[in-house]
Protein backbone atom coordinates (compact mmCIF):
# COMPACT_ATOMS: atom_id res chain seq x y z
CA UNK A 1 0.00 0.00 0.00
CA UNK A 2 1.30 3.61 -1.05
CA UNK A 3 2.07 5.92 2.24
CA UNK A 4 0.00 9.00 2.42
CA UNK A 5 3.21 11.03 1.26
CA UNK A 6 3.55 8.82 -1.96
CA UNK A 7 -0.55 9.37 -2.64
CA UNK A 8 -0.26 13.22 -2.34
CA UNK A 9 2.79 13.34 -4.45
CA UNK A 10 1.24 11.20 -7.20
CA UNK A 11 -2.34 12.20 -7.58
CA UNK A 12 -1.22 15.55 -6.81
CA UNK A 13 -1.30 18.01 -10.13
CA UNK A 14 1.59 20.30 -10.58
CA UNK A 15 1.40 23.96 -11.32
CA UNK A 16 3.49 26.68 -12.61
CA UNK A 17 4.76 28.15 -9.68
CA UNK A 18 6.00 26.14 -6.98
CA UNK A 19 7.42 28.56 -3.97
CA UNK A 20 8.97 28.55 -0.62
CA UNK A 21 7.74 29.37 2.51
CA UNK A 22 9.39 32.16 3.03
CA UNK A 23 9.87 33.33 -0.87
CA UNK A 24 6.01 33.42 -0.25
CA UNK A 25 6.25 35.32 2.69
CA UNK A 26 8.92 38.57 0.86
CA UNK A 27 6.87 38.32 -2.00
CA UNK A 28 3.75 39.32 -0.26
CA UNK A 29 5.25 41.74 2.03
CA UNK A 30 6.85 43.43 -0.85
CA UNK A 31 3.33 43.34 -2.45
CA UNK A 32 2.02 45.28 1.12
CA UNK A 33 4.67 47.57 1.49
CA UNK A 34 5.04 49.12 -1.86
CA UNK A 35 3.64 52.68 -2.91
CA UNK A 36 0.94 52.30 -0.45
CA UNK A 37 3.93 53.43 2.56
CA UNK A 38 5.13 56.80 0.35
CA UNK A 39 1.43 57.84 0.03
CA UNK A 40 0.68 57.31 3.83
CA UNK A 41 2.16 60.39 5.03
CA UNK A 42 -0.19 62.82 2.56
CA UNK A 43 -3.24 60.85 3.62
CA UNK A 44 -2.85 61.62 7.01
CA UNK A 45 -1.97 64.80 6.38
CA UNK A 46 -5.70 65.51 5.10
CA UNK A 47 -7.00 63.57 8.48
CA UNK A 48 -4.82 63.90 11.56
CA UNK A 49 -3.33 61.56 13.77
CA UNK A 50 -6.20 60.39 15.94
CA UNK A 51 -8.38 60.02 12.63
CA UNK A 52 -5.22 58.55 10.90
CA UNK A 53 -4.45 55.80 13.16
CA UNK A 54 -7.81 54.97 13.28
CA UNK A 55 -8.20 54.27 10.09
CA UNK A 56 -4.87 52.57 9.42
CA UNK A 57 -6.04 49.74 11.95
CA UNK A 58 -9.53 49.66 10.49
CA UNK A 59 -8.35 49.45 6.98
CA UNK A 60 -6.06 46.69 7.91
CA UNK A 61 -8.49 44.72 9.56
CA UNK A 62 -10.77 44.62 6.92
CA UNK A 63 -8.10 44.08 4.46
CA UNK A 64 -7.04 40.91 6.54
CA UNK A 65 -10.64 39.92 6.99
CA UNK A 66 -10.80 39.91 2.90
CA UNK A 67 -7.74 37.66 2.84
CA UNK A 68 -9.02 35.11 5.51
CA UNK A 69 -12.34 34.93 3.40
CA UNK A 70 -10.23 34.08 0.17
CA UNK A 71 -8.35 31.43 1.78
CA UNK A 72 -11.49 29.79 2.88
CA UNK A 73 -12.45 29.76 -0.37
CA UNK A 74 -9.32 28.32 -1.74
CA UNK A 75 -10.28 25.33 0.05
CA UNK A 76 -13.37 24.76 -2.12
CA UNK A 77 -11.47 25.05 -5.73
CA UNK A 78 -9.88 21.94 -7.62
CA UNK A 79 -6.53 21.32 -5.93
CA UNK A 80 -3.89 23.52 -7.91
CA UNK A 81 -6.37 25.20 -9.83
CA UNK A 82 -6.88 27.94 -7.07
CA UNK A 83 -7.72 31.99 -8.78
CA UNK A 84 -9.99 34.83 -8.97
CA UNK A 85 -11.63 32.96 -11.98
CA UNK A 86 -11.94 29.74 -10.65
CA UNK A 87 -13.75 30.87 -7.60
CA UNK A 88 -15.41 33.41 -9.96
CA UNK A 89 -16.71 30.77 -12.47
CA UNK A 90 -17.85 28.36 -9.51
CA UNK A 91 -19.95 31.31 -7.69
CA UNK A 92 -21.06 33.71 -10.43
CA UNK A 93 -19.98 32.45 -13.63
CA UNK A 94 -21.96 35.13 -15.97
CA UNK A 95 -19.68 37.97 -13.97
CA UNK A 96 -15.96 36.42 -13.89
CA UNK A 97 -15.03 38.46 -16.29
CA UNK A 98 -15.53 41.40 -14.73
CA UNK A 99 -14.03 40.42 -11.71
CA UNK A 100 -11.00 39.48 -13.79
CA UNK A 101 -11.35 43.24 -15.59
CA UNK A 102 -11.09 44.82 -11.91
CA UNK A 103 -8.26 42.76 -10.68
CA UNK A 104 -6.65 43.59 -14.30
CA UNK A 105 -7.36 47.57 -13.87
CA UNK A 106 -6.35 47.73 -10.12
CA UNK A 107 -2.98 46.07 -10.66
CA UNK A 108 -2.13 47.74 -14.03
CA UNK A 109 -2.64 51.21 -11.95
CA UNK A 110 -0.25 50.26 -9.06
CA UNK A 111 2.22 49.55 -11.43
CA UNK A 112 1.59 52.98 -13.24
CA UNK A 113 1.95 54.64 -10.31
CA UNK A 114 5.71 52.79 -9.58
CA UNK A 115 6.81 54.53 -12.72
CA UNK A 116 5.94 57.71 -11.48
CA UNK A 117 7.64 57.63 -8.56
CA UNK A 118 10.81 56.46 -10.49
CA UNK A 119 10.35 59.69 -12.58
CA UNK A 120 9.73 61.85 -10.06
CA UNK A 121 12.71 60.44 -7.93
CA UNK A 122 15.46 59.75 -10.37
CA UNK A 123 16.33 63.46 -11.57
CA UNK A 124 16.68 64.26 -7.60
CA UNK A 125 19.42 61.73 -7.63
CA UNK A 126 21.16 62.92 -10.22
CA UNK A 127 21.43 66.43 -8.82
CA UNK A 128 23.29 64.60 -6.17
CA UNK A 129 25.71 62.73 -8.28
CA UNK A 130 28.71 64.41 -9.16
CA UNK A 131 29.20 65.05 -12.72
CA UNK A 132 25.15 64.06 -13.74
CA UNK A 133 23.97 67.29 -12.77
CA UNK A 134 25.86 69.15 -15.86
CA UNK A 135 23.38 67.24 -18.24
CA UNK A 136 19.97 68.20 -18.87
CA UNK A 137 18.83 64.67 -20.10
CA UNK A 138 19.40 63.35 -16.59
CA UNK A 139 16.98 66.19 -15.09
CA UNK A 140 13.96 64.68 -17.35
CA UNK A 141 12.22 62.19 -16.15
CA UNK A 142 10.19 60.32 -19.15
CA UNK A 143 14.43 59.53 -19.67
CA UNK A 144 14.82 57.89 -16.15
CA UNK A 145 10.85 55.61 -17.30
CA UNK A 146 12.48 54.82 -19.98
CA UNK A 147 15.84 53.82 -18.50
CA UNK A 148 14.03 52.04 -15.54
CA UNK A 149 12.18 50.13 -17.74
CA UNK A 150 15.61 47.98 -19.46
CA UNK A 151 15.30 46.45 -15.96
CA UNK A 152 11.72 45.99 -15.09
CA UNK A 153 11.37 44.54 -18.75
CA UNK A 154 12.97 41.09 -18.20
CA UNK A 155 11.32 40.74 -14.34
CA UNK A 156 7.94 40.78 -16.37
CA UNK A 157 8.61 38.22 -18.35
CA UNK A 158 9.49 35.64 -15.66
CA UNK A 159 6.88 33.33 -15.90
CA UNK A 160 7.16 31.55 -11.67
CA UNK A 161 6.12 34.55 -8.78
CA UNK A 162 8.53 32.51 -6.81
CA UNK A 163 11.46 34.03 -9.05
CA UNK A 164 10.84 37.49 -7.86
CA UNK A 165 11.80 36.73 -4.25
CA UNK A 166 15.30 37.81 -4.46
CA UNK A 167 14.17 41.38 -6.00
CA UNK A 168 11.49 41.33 -3.29
CA UNK A 169 14.29 41.09 -0.59
CA UNK A 170 16.11 43.96 -2.29
CA UNK A 171 13.11 45.70 -1.94
CA UNK A 172 12.26 45.23 1.53
CA UNK A 173 15.68 46.13 2.61
CA UNK A 174 15.23 49.24 1.19
CA UNK A 175 12.20 49.77 3.34
CA UNK A 176 14.05 48.82 6.35
CA UNK A 177 16.60 51.50 5.47
CA UNK A 178 14.16 54.50 5.23
CA UNK A 179 12.76 53.28 8.37
CA UNK A 180 16.10 53.35 10.28
CA UNK A 181 16.30 56.95 8.31
CA UNK A 182 13.43 58.31 9.84
CA UNK A 183 14.15 56.81 13.00
CA UNK A 184 17.77 58.70 12.89
CA UNK A 185 16.21 62.13 11.78
CA UNK A 186 13.99 61.79 14.64
CA UNK A 187 15.99 60.90 17.30
CA UNK A 188 18.51 63.47 15.98
CA UNK A 189 15.99 66.18 15.71
CA UNK A 190 17.15 67.70 12.65
CA UNK A 191 14.15 67.99 10.96
CA UNK A 192 12.66 70.16 14.43
CA UNK A 193 12.68 73.77 12.35
CA UNK A 194 11.14 72.30 9.53
CA UNK A 195 8.22 70.91 10.74
CA UNK A 196 4.75 72.48 10.83
CA UNK A 197 2.30 72.05 13.20
CA UNK A 198 0.67 68.71 14.02
CA UNK A 199 -2.82 67.98 13.96
CA UNK A 200 -3.46 65.69 17.06
CA UNK A 201 -7.27 65.36 15.88
CA UNK A 202 -7.79 68.47 13.79
CA UNK A 203 -8.64 67.12 10.02
CA UNK A 204 -9.24 69.24 6.95
CA UNK A 205 -13.02 67.88 6.70
CA UNK A 206 -15.24 65.08 5.77
CA UNK A 207 -15.14 65.50 1.84
CA UNK A 208 -10.70 64.84 2.46
CA UNK A 209 -10.91 62.23 4.64
CA UNK A 210 -13.34 60.23 2.61
CA UNK A 211 -11.28 60.85 -0.61
CA UNK A 212 -7.87 59.92 1.68
CA UNK A 213 -9.69 56.80 1.98
CA UNK A 214 -9.30 54.78 -0.88
CA UNK A 215 -5.20 55.52 -0.17
CA UNK A 216 -5.64 53.54 2.90
CA UNK A 217 -7.54 50.53 1.46
CA UNK A 218 -4.63 50.34 -1.35
CA UNK A 219 -1.68 50.39 1.09
CA UNK A 220 -3.01 46.97 2.44
CA UNK A 221 -3.94 45.35 -0.95
CA UNK A 222 -2.00 42.53 -1.46
CA UNK A 223 -4.54 40.20 -2.34
CA UNK A 224 -4.36 39.96 -6.08
CA UNK A 225 -1.54 37.48 -5.29
CA UNK A 226 -3.23 35.20 -2.34
CA UNK A 227 -4.11 32.43 -5.01
CA UNK A 228 -0.70 32.27 -6.74
CA UNK A 229 1.14 32.09 -3.33
CA UNK A 230 -1.60 29.66 -1.76
CA UNK A 231 -1.33 27.12 -4.37
CA UNK A 232 2.18 26.94 -4.88
CA UNK A 233 3.16 26.80 -1.40
CA UNK A 234 0.43 24.02 -1.25
CA UNK A 235 1.93 22.26 -3.98
CA UNK A 236 5.50 21.35 -2.62
CA UNK A 237 3.80 20.39 0.96
CA UNK A 238 3.56 16.65 1.29
CA UNK A 239 0.33 17.03 3.72
CA UNK A 240 -1.64 18.61 1.47
CA UNK A 241 -4.02 16.21 1.08
CA UNK A 242 -5.16 16.23 4.45
CA UNK A 243 -3.99 19.31 6.29
CA UNK A 244 -4.96 22.02 3.28
CA UNK A 245 -7.65 23.71 5.41
CA UNK A 246 -5.40 24.23 8.47
CA UNK A 247 -2.73 25.05 6.27
CA UNK A 248 -4.49 28.09 4.70
CA UNK A 249 -5.87 29.33 8.31
CA UNK A 250 -1.93 29.28 9.04
CA UNK A 251 -1.01 30.88 6.20
CA UNK A 252 -3.34 33.97 5.21
CA UNK A 253 -5.76 33.84 8.34
CA UNK A 254 -3.57 34.94 10.69
CA UNK A 255 0.24 36.14 10.11
CA UNK A 256 -0.92 38.19 7.13
CA UNK A 257 -2.88 40.27 9.10
CA UNK A 258 -3.07 44.49 10.03
CA UNK A 259 -0.69 44.16 12.86
CA UNK A 260 3.06 43.88 11.26
CA UNK A 261 2.28 46.16 7.62
CA UNK A 262 0.05 48.50 9.83
CA UNK A 263 2.58 48.97 12.25
CA UNK A 264 5.00 50.08 9.84
CA UNK A 265 2.50 52.43 8.36
CA UNK A 266 1.98 54.44 12.06
CA UNK A 267 5.36 54.40 12.52
CA UNK A 268 5.98 55.48 8.99
CA UNK A 269 3.35 58.42 9.68
CA UNK A 270 4.69 59.76 13.07
CA UNK A 271 8.08 59.52 12.55
CA UNK A 272 8.41 60.61 8.99
CA UNK A 273 5.47 62.84 8.47
CA UNK A 274 7.15 66.00 8.27
CA UNK A 275 10.88 65.04 7.48
CA UNK A 276 9.02 62.90 4.33
CA UNK A 277 6.94 66.18 3.26
CA UNK A 278 9.73 68.48 3.19
CA UNK A 279 12.21 65.94 1.76
CA UNK A 280 10.23 64.07 -0.73
CA UNK A 281 7.66 66.44 -1.50
CA UNK A 282 4.39 67.24 0.03
CA UNK A 283 1.93 66.83 -3.22
CA UNK A 284 4.31 64.48 -5.27
CA UNK A 285 7.07 61.99 -3.96
CA UNK A 286 9.83 64.14 -4.99
CA UNK A 287 8.23 67.54 -5.94
CA UNK A 288 10.67 69.61 -3.43
CA UNK A 289 14.46 69.48 -3.31
CA UNK A 290 16.70 70.28 -0.60
CA UNK A 291 19.39 73.12 -1.77
CA UNK A 292 22.03 70.63 -0.70
CA UNK A 293 21.42 67.02 -0.86
CA UNK A 294 22.32 64.93 1.99
CA UNK A 295 24.05 61.71 1.80
CA UNK A 296 21.11 59.97 3.49
CA UNK A 297 18.49 61.66 1.63
CA UNK A 298 19.80 60.67 -1.48
CA UNK A 299 20.56 57.08 -0.41
CA UNK A 300 16.66 57.31 1.07
CA UNK A 301 14.93 58.16 -2.89
CA UNK A 302 17.59 55.39 -4.26
CA UNK A 303 15.84 53.08 -1.63
CA UNK A 304 12.69 53.97 -2.88
CA UNK A 305 13.37 53.43 -6.45
CA UNK A 306 14.62 50.24 -5.94
CA UNK A 307 11.45 49.29 -3.49
CA UNK A 308 9.35 50.46 -6.81
CA UNK A 309 11.71 49.01 -9.14
CA UNK A 310 11.51 45.60 -8.37
CA UNK A 311 7.40 45.77 -7.02
CA UNK A 312 6.24 46.30 -10.58
CA UNK A 313 6.55 42.53 -11.59
CA UNK A 314 4.33 41.56 -9.00
CA UNK A 315 1.77 43.64 -10.17
CA UNK A 316 2.66 42.44 -13.98
CA UNK A 317 2.06 38.89 -12.91
CA UNK A 318 -1.39 39.21 -11.75
CA UNK A 319 -2.00 41.79 -14.40
CA UNK A 320 -1.37 39.49 -16.90
CA UNK A 321 -2.87 36.34 -15.22
CA UNK A 322 -6.52 38.28 -15.13
CA UNK A 323 -6.17 39.53 -19.26
CA UNK A 324 -5.57 35.83 -19.95
CA UNK A 325 -8.83 34.89 -18.21
CA UNK A 326 -10.74 37.77 -19.70
CA UNK A 327 -8.92 36.69 -23.52
CA UNK A 328 -9.67 33.39 -22.57
CA UNK A 329 -13.61 33.93 -21.56
CA UNK A 330 -15.54 32.73 -24.88
CA UNK A 331 -17.82 30.34 -25.76
CA UNK A 332 -16.73 26.89 -26.32
CA UNK A 333 -17.97 26.54 -29.31
CA UNK A 334 -15.61 29.20 -30.16
CA UNK A 335 -12.92 27.80 -28.99
CA UNK A 336 -13.51 24.45 -30.99
CA UNK A 337 -14.26 26.17 -34.36
CA UNK A 338 -10.41 27.07 -34.77
CA UNK A 339 -7.69 24.65 -36.06
CA UNK A 340 -5.61 22.79 -33.81
CA UNK A 341 -2.89 22.42 -35.88
CA UNK A 342 -0.22 25.08 -33.61
CA UNK A 343 1.33 23.51 -31.11
CA UNK A 344 -1.20 23.93 -28.09
CA UNK A 345 2.35 25.62 -25.89
CA UNK A 346 3.16 27.60 -29.22
CA UNK A 347 -0.18 29.70 -28.55
CA UNK A 348 0.31 30.05 -25.17
CA UNK A 349 4.21 31.06 -25.62
CA UNK A 350 3.06 33.86 -28.00
CA UNK A 351 0.24 34.98 -25.89
CA UNK A 352 2.19 35.19 -22.45
CA UNK A 353 4.53 37.56 -24.81
CA UNK A 354 2.05 39.43 -26.26
CA UNK A 355 -0.24 39.85 -22.92
CA UNK A 356 3.11 40.79 -20.70
CA UNK A 357 4.14 43.81 -23.65
CA UNK A 358 0.68 45.35 -24.00
CA UNK A 359 1.19 45.74 -20.16
CA UNK A 360 4.48 47.15 -20.57
CA UNK A 361 3.90 49.64 -23.15
CA UNK A 362 0.51 51.03 -21.91
CA UNK A 363 2.00 51.55 -18.30
CA UNK A 364 5.07 53.10 -19.86
CA UNK A 365 2.62 55.63 -22.31
CA UNK A 366 0.27 56.70 -19.03
CA UNK A 367 3.50 56.82 -17.04
CA UNK A 368 4.88 59.45 -19.38
CA UNK A 369 1.96 61.43 -19.54
CA UNK A 370 0.29 61.03 -15.49
CA UNK A 371 2.48 63.04 -12.47
CA UNK A 372 -0.07 62.98 -9.84
CA UNK A 373 0.83 60.02 -7.80
CA UNK A 374 -2.04 60.73 -5.09
CA UNK A 375 -4.37 60.71 -8.16
CA UNK A 376 -3.37 57.72 -9.59
CA UNK A 377 -3.58 55.98 -5.91
CA UNK A 378 -6.68 57.33 -5.39
CA UNK A 379 -8.71 55.86 -8.31
CA UNK A 380 -7.12 52.80 -7.62
CA UNK A 381 -7.88 52.39 -4.28
CA UNK A 382 -11.24 53.58 -4.85
CA UNK A 383 -12.13 50.93 -7.52
CA UNK A 384 -9.82 48.08 -8.06
CA UNK A 385 -8.38 47.91 -4.48
CA UNK A 386 -12.13 48.24 -3.06
CA UNK A 387 -13.16 45.38 -5.31
CA UNK A 388 -10.37 42.79 -4.44
CA UNK A 389 -10.24 43.51 -1.00
CA UNK A 390 -13.94 43.66 0.26
CA UNK A 391 -16.50 43.21 -2.73
CA UNK A 392 -15.15 39.83 -4.28
CA UNK A 393 -14.10 37.89 -0.79
CA UNK A 394 -17.61 38.93 0.33
CA UNK A 395 -19.46 37.52 -2.46
CA UNK A 396 -17.61 34.90 -2.90
CA UNK A 397 -17.81 33.05 0.59
CA UNK A 398 -21.17 34.49 0.40
CA UNK A 399 -22.11 31.97 -1.98
CA UNK A 400 -19.68 29.37 -1.79
CA UNK A 401 -20.75 28.93 1.66
CA UNK A 402 -23.91 28.76 1.30
CA UNK A 403 -25.53 26.05 3.35
CA UNK A 404 -27.67 24.88 -0.49
CA UNK A 405 -23.80 24.58 -1.38
CA UNK A 406 -22.19 22.44 1.00
CA UNK A 407 -25.22 20.39 0.49
CA UNK A 408 -24.24 20.02 -3.09
CA UNK A 409 -20.99 19.30 -1.79
CA UNK A 410 -21.21 16.81 0.34
CA UNK A 411 -23.57 14.54 -2.16
CA UNK A 412 -20.69 15.09 -5.06
CA UNK A 413 -17.54 14.13 -2.77
CA UNK A 414 -17.67 11.05 -0.48
CA UNK A 415 -13.84 11.77 0.25
CA UNK A 416 -14.96 14.66 2.75
CA UNK A 417 -15.92 14.65 5.99
CA UNK A 418 -18.60 15.74 8.02
CA UNK A 419 -17.12 19.41 9.71
CA UNK A 420 -16.48 20.37 6.33
CA UNK A 421 -20.40 19.91 5.41
CA UNK A 422 -21.92 20.28 8.25
CA UNK A 423 -23.60 24.35 7.74
CA UNK A 424 -22.32 25.54 11.56
CA UNK A 425 -23.70 28.82 13.81
CA UNK A 426 -20.05 30.17 13.11
CA UNK A 427 -20.67 29.51 9.32
CA UNK A 428 -23.62 31.70 9.33
CA UNK A 429 -22.29 34.37 11.38
CA UNK A 430 -19.02 34.61 9.26
CA UNK A 431 -21.55 34.61 6.01
CA UNK A 432 -22.88 37.51 7.46
CA UNK A 433 -19.60 39.21 7.65
CA UNK A 434 -18.69 38.22 4.11
CA UNK A 435 -22.07 40.05 3.23
CA UNK A 436 -21.09 43.15 5.31
CA UNK A 437 -17.51 43.66 3.95
CA UNK A 438 -19.19 43.67 0.48
CA UNK A 439 -21.84 45.97 1.26
CA UNK A 440 -19.35 48.08 2.79
CA UNK A 441 -16.95 47.86 -0.14
CA UNK A 442 -19.75 48.93 -2.71
CA UNK A 443 -20.40 51.83 -0.16
CA UNK A 444 -16.57 52.82 -0.29
CA UNK A 445 -16.08 52.46 -3.62
CA UNK A 446 -19.17 54.58 -4.56
CA UNK A 447 -18.80 57.44 -2.23
CA UNK A 448 -14.96 57.37 -2.78
CA UNK A 449 -14.80 57.36 -6.91
CA UNK A 450 -17.41 59.97 -6.82
CA UNK A 451 -15.46 62.54 -4.54
CA UNK A 452 -11.99 62.12 -6.44
CA UNK A 453 -14.32 62.06 -9.62
CA UNK A 454 -16.06 65.66 -8.82
CA UNK A 455 -11.93 66.72 -7.31
CA UNK A 456 -10.65 66.00 -11.00
CA UNK A 457 -13.93 68.04 -12.46
CA UNK A 458 -13.16 71.23 -9.89
CA UNK A 459 -9.58 70.67 -10.47
CA UNK A 460 -8.00 69.89 -6.85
Amino acid sequence: MPSDIETCRVHHPTVDAVAGWCGSVVNMANTILGAGVLAMPHAIASTGIVFGVATIVFAGFTSAMGLYLLSRCATKAERGQASFFAIANKTYPSAAVIFDIAIALKTFGVGVSYLIIIGDLMPQISLSIAGLSDFPVFQDRQFWITACMMIIIPLSFLRRLDSLRYTSVIALISVGYLVCTVTAHYIIGDTIQDRGPINIIAWKGPVQFISAVPIFVFAYTCHQNVYYVTESRLTTDFLYCHKRDRYVDRSFGRPVSCCRPGRIFIFWRQRGWKYYLNVYGPSRVAAKTPDKPSLASTIGRTAIVLLVLFSFPLQAHPCRASLEHIIMWRPQMFLKSHNAATPRHTRSECRFALLTSIILVCSYAVSMTVTSLERVLAFVGATGSTAISFILPGLFYWKLMSPYELIGQHDEREDVDGPDCVYQKGQRGLRRVALFLAAYGVFVMVVTFTLNLVGVGLGH
